[in-house]
């Protein structure tokens, strides 16, 4: 059972505000004490509260604030979690650049409750993260064109407040942050 409902409301001409729910009951395995699945029951509840805004023609700003709750009340199971983040987009077309920010904290329990935001990326490529444990993300990236050329620079990097290392295996990182750089170059005839 899948439940959702959405609401839009355009505060002037240059702010918009978003509420959405989302509601999904659905049954999952589980082991109890005898070692034999049984199906439980698990409640998912979505909540998202967008709210865009640009005070000027080269500036937009965007607030979203992403809430979780999973719970059962077969078994004794309820977690969280919150994603809330800080989005600023500007560009200046007569110099021919752009950047584009985001600040994020997020606080999440478990792996199930993770919360995904999509990203700002380089030209052809996509990003969608997904925020678990608890810490922040920053990312910047900037844009800069002139004539046939452009250039793209992205810097991110994630903050882990309860962690000190990250990954495992061959990917295992030292430390509790993670820094991506990239860059890119186009070159159009």
């Amino acid at each position: 059972m899948k439940i959702g409902s959405d609401i839009l409301v355009a505060v002037g001409r240059q702010s918009k505000l978003q509420i959405k729910y989302q509601y999904k009951k659905k049954a999952k395995n589980q082991v109890n004490d005898l070692m034999v699945n049984g199906i439980v029951p698990f409640h998912h509840s979505c909540f998202r509260v967008s709210w865009n805004y640009m005070p000027f023609d080269f500036l937009k700003l965007k607030t979203e604030i992403d809430y979780v709750i999973n719970h059962s009340k077969t078994i004794d199971y309820k977690h969280n979690g919150i994603l809330l983040y800080q989005d600023i987009a500007a560009e200046v077309k007569s110099w021919g650049l752009g950047v584009n920010a985001r600040v994020a904290f997020f606080d999440v329990d478990t792996y199930e409750e993770r919360l995904y935001a999509y990203e700002n990326d380089l030209y052809y490529c996509f990003t969608i993260n997904s925020h678990f444990d608890k810490g922040f993300r920053f990312y910047v990236m900037a844009r800069y064109a002139y004539k046939c050329f452009h250039i793209w620079l992205r810097i991110a990097q994630t903050y882990y407040l309860n962690k000190t290392e990250i990954s495992s295996g061959l990917d295992q990182i030292e430390g509790n942050h993670k820094t991506e750089l990239k860059l890119q170059l186009m070159i159009k005839f």
